[in-house]
């Protein structure tokens, strides 16, 4: 995964993107390639959020350009989501007032969430995962964009959190398809 470069999707409408499937170190992996490609994509627009877990994983992005934040657990996930939540409405009061310009030049912000423990975090505060299904849903294409690793396989989620992201469709599977 070090020497390929991943496709980089259109992520300022993509809501939410999950990787599943095959092993949490193949999924960072291809996240963190994901993650340096962003630059190429938009030169010098990407903020990030990386909430990682206690294997700091993607530790070594936490000195790129346009890190905001690099935290070793997925602790400071509701205030994360509420903070991007504000940070959408004021894009959506924006495109409201007819500021097309200013949208189109906005930075893509990026929250990225590697922690397994997610799911719990976000399942105990009710605000913060009506926030994220914000994020994902409403302000889907308000330029932010939100990347989960390590979710299980769509046929044994029971977590709010995770359903939430299933919803959203958009899945990249490691591993072989009967396992889907």
């Amino acid at each position: 995964y070090e020497t390929v470069d991943p496709v980089v999707r259109n992520l300022k409408k993509a809501g939410c993107l999950c990787l599943s499937g095959g092993t949490p170190e193949a999924q960072s992996q291809y996240l963190s390639g994901m993650i340096r490609q962003m630059d190429t994509a938009y030169p010098g627009k990407v903020k990030l959020w990386i909430l990682d877990s206690i294997e700091r994983q993607l530790q070594p992005l936490e000195a790129l350009p346009g890190v905001v934040s690099y935290r070793l657990t997925a602790a400071a996930l509701p205030e994360t989501v509420s903070e991007l939540e504000q940070k959408a409405k004021a894009r959506m009061a924006m495109l409201e007032l007819g500021d097309a310009n200013g949208f189109a030049d906005a930075e893509l912000l990026v929250l990225v969430i590697n922690d397994p423990g997610a799911a719990e975090i976000m399942n105990a505060n009710r605000t913060a995962l009506a926030a994220f299904s914000a994020l994902i849903s409403k302000y889907k294409s308000m330029g932010i964009c939100v990347l989960v690793s390590n979710v299980p396989n769509a046929s044994f989620i029971s977590s709010e959190f995770y359903k939430k992201c299933a919803e959203n469709r958009q899945f990249l599977w490691f591993d072989n398809l009967p396992a889907l």
